[in-house]
């Protein structure tokens, strides 16, 4: 029982480390893209979020 605990935490974990990751690097991706208008950049975050939602999925099967 110990075990499964500690496999579930460290998936946890790991999933969080990555949703960490993905979204520092969308950030910088968009500053370093320089976006202009709002509307671009509502995009550029909806494409992250995007993102964030399959990798999570992918990691939570």
């Amino acid at each position: 029982m110990i075990v499964s605990d500690l496999g579930v935490a460290c998936l946890v974990l790991t999933r969080v480390f990555f949703l960490v990751a993905v979204a520092s690097i969308g950030t910088v991706a968009a500053m370093a893209a320089e976006v202009d208008s709002p509307a671009t950049a509502v995009n550029v975050k909806r494409k992250d979020l995007r993102r964030l939602n399959a990798i999570g999925h992918t990691l939570h099967t």
